[in-house]
């Protein structure tokens, strides 16, 4: 229980109650996560489910598939 307490007070987490385990049903509010942002990937170009820089590099990733390659360009032309 320690390290559960301890996972709600970080930051992330500070108003989430404490689920107590004999009440199963019980309701909390939803509380809305900031989305996480990762400043190395700020200059990425990301495309449907692929990072167009490593999707492009034929030396690492030779044979990458592309399960469906019609809604990669899709996105990557709605993304322009």
């Amino acid at each position: 229980m320690f390290y559960l307490r301890h996972l709600c007070d970080t930051a992330r987490f500070p108003d989430w109650p404490i689920p107590e385990p004999s009440h199963i049903a019980a309701r909390y509010p939803y509380l809305a996560i900031p989305a996480v942002n990762y400043p190395q990937l700020q200059s990425e170009l990301f495309c449907n489910m692929f990072y167009l820089r490593h999707l492009c590099d034929t030396a690492r990733f030779p044979d990458w598939p592309i399960p469906e390659p019609v809604a990669v360009v899709v996105a990557h032309i709605q993304d322009m």
